[in-house]
């Protein structure tokens, strides 16, 4: 129980961070390559998608 709390305060955390990320480059007005950002994005909810899934089936 403790691990899967662990993995949602992760995931929550790093969903934050992305948007303080998003939040912060618009104040500063740099306008970054939408593209680039997706891909991004895709990959770090991939790698965090993935490792749930695998901690899960472990536990399960």
């Amino acid at each position: 129980m403790k691990l899967i709390m662990k993995i949602v305060k992760n995931l929550v955390f790093g969903i934050f961070s992305i948007y303080s990320f998003n939040v912060l480059f618009s104040a500063l007005n740099i306008v970054l390559p939408i593209n680039l950002f997706t891909i991004l994005m895709s990959s770090f909810f991939g790698i965090y998608g993935s490792l749930t899934i695998l901690l899960l089936k472990l536990i399960m």
